[in-house]
Formats: C-alpha cells, structure tokens, sequence
C-alpha cells in the first residue's frame, strides 16, 4: 500500500455499524409504542394518553424524552466504541492500540521540560505510519517499506518522496515540517543509518538518501464579498481554508491546483476569487516539494 495506492482514510464515510440517531424520531416510536401498548387493554384510555402526550410540558412526556435522549446516549457510546477499533476513525490512546498490532508507537516529538509537557507525534501521522506498516513487513524494497522506514527515524518527518532513476538505485527525499521542509543533513545522515540496514533494504539497491528540492511560490489572490458580511472575517476565513490546502500539498512529488486554491478561498459570502499567484498549477517531481512561502489574500465589497 503505496503512498500511490494507499487508500485515503480521511475520506471514507462512517461505515454502517455507526448510526446517527434522530432524537425526535425516537421520542416519536416511544410515544407511538406506549399508546399501541395501551390500546390494547383500553382504547379509550389510549385516547386519552395520546391527547397527553402531544403536550410538551407533561410529565409523562418529559419521562418519554429523557429516556430517548438516555438512548441516544447508548447509540454514541455503541459508535465510539466501533470507531476506536477502526484505523480511519480511531484517536488518541484508541489509535495507539490499534499501532500495536503492527509494532508501531507514537513518536516523542519534543521531551518535557520543567516548564512545558512533552509533545508528541499527531494522530493523523501515526495514522499514516500505522497504514504504511505492513510494507515494511518485506525488504523487497516497496515504496510503502521505504516511506515507512524514513518516517520512523524522526517526528520531524511528514512526508517522503522516493525515486528510482535508474534500476537498482533508490533516491530517498524526506521533508520536515519546520519552515520550507528542507532536512538538516544530522537527519539525513540518521535517515542513511536507518535504511543501510540489511533488514530494511534489498541487497541490490543503492540507496541514497537526498535533501528534496523545494520550490516557492507565492499566493495571492483577491475576494469579492457579498454584501453583509464582515470583510475582515470572511478574508480571514478564507485566508485559513487556502492555507490548510496548502499544508497538504506540502510534500514531494504533490501537485498545487490553482482550481483547489480558489475553491478552497470561496467560503459563505465570497461572490468571487481572481487567484493571480500562482497563474499555473505546479507539479513537482518525486525530488521537489511546493512550498507557499507568502499568502496574500485581500477582499472588497462586491459592486
């Protein structure tokens, strides 16, 4: 499961064991079962109870409403535990579990200190080295093995490319999170320690392990708002949206859409996006990584 084929988790619909429960239906079928139940010892008492229940402040209609809310309760006890056992669904200490199964745990990022408590690897990126972990089961010298390998030197790491120029020959390009992306060459010279191993790579690849290129560019791109709302605000929001975009494209050989960055800009109450930076979409190879190094967003009242 390459970084190529590997099924995107964040986009996968609950599945059918987790049920969304509808309150007012609930209350509903309660209400409905009560009086079925009575009518058939006294119709004429049923009346009389269904006149009852349509009144808000009854007590009995109280009694109804809680236990249905009581049971919605039940339904999201019943879906998270069914979330915590799925990879796509899972957090926290839930996620954690599930990496044992596969040998893999969550990474220190930054140790604790008398004034400040440890940080620690996102779920998102243990997720995504829980899913690449099974790759790493062979040295065949799958892609998944390798991104899998370069990942676990360091929590630094969010992303790896990987290029094979010539047969036998495996370049290896990971990006950090901090600034542009751009590795320190102590983590390059740990990545290189990692994949030497004969446990890890086949004994016919040549493995080099390369800082990536990095290519800048600027966003700029202007709003026209609708009357109404606050300028600023909708500059703002639509300011954060493009630049989570932008965060997830951060990583070799991941094209930027300039179709993306304007659908991303049109939040509630933009009429119109112009991006005017960047004109073209940028497709880097397996070696380079988009970075937005400057993101100007302006807005103005529509005319």
């Amino acid at each position: 499961m390459t970084r190529f084929t590997a099924i995107d988790l964040s986009g996968l619909p609950s599945p059918a064991v987790v049920q969304l429960p509808d309150f007012a239906a609930l209350v509903a079928q309660r209400k409905a079962d009560v009086v079925a139940r009575v009518r058939s010892i006294d119709p004429e008492i049923a009346d009389v109870l269904e006149a009852t229940l349509a009144i808000e402040g009854e007590l009995i209609t109280k009694l109804i409403e809680s236990g249905a809310y009581r049971q919605t309760i039940h339904y999201q006890r019943v879906n998270d535990a069914a979330r915590a056992v799925m990879l796509a669904f899972a957090t926290g200490t839930d996620l954690e579990a599930l990496g044992h199964y596969y040998g893999v745990t969550r990474m220190l990022v930054t140790a604790a200190t008398a004034n400040a408590p440890a940080v620690y690897e996102s779920d998102n990126r243990l997720r995504t080295r829980i899913q690449l972990a099974p790759e790493a089961f062979s040295t065949a010298g799958a892609r998944g093995a390798y991104i899998f390998h370069t990942m676990a030197v360091d929590a630094s790491i969010r992303a790896v490319g990987i290029d094979r120029p010539t047969p036998g020959a495996v370049h290896i390009f990971p990006l950090v999170a901090a600034g542009n992306g751009t590795p320190s060459d102590d983590l390059l010279a740990r990545v290189r320690l990692r994949l030497a191993g004969d446990s890890v790579r086949p004994l016919t690849d040549m493995v080099q392990v390369l800082a990536p290129q990095i290519i800048p560019f600027s966003v700029d791109l202007a709003l026209e708002v609708a009357a109404g709302p606050d300028l600023n605000l909708v500059r703002t929001t639509a300011e954060a949206r493009v630049r989570s975009y932008l965060a997830t494209r951060h990583a070799p050989g991941v094209a930027v859409h300039v179709s993306a960055i304007s659908a991303a800009a049109h939040v509630a109450g933009v009429e119109r996006v112009t991006v005017t930076s960047p004109l073209v979409d940028l497709t880097p190879s397996d070696r380079a990584a988009a970075y937005a190094s400057a993101v100007t967003v302006t807005a103005t009242a529509a005319s």
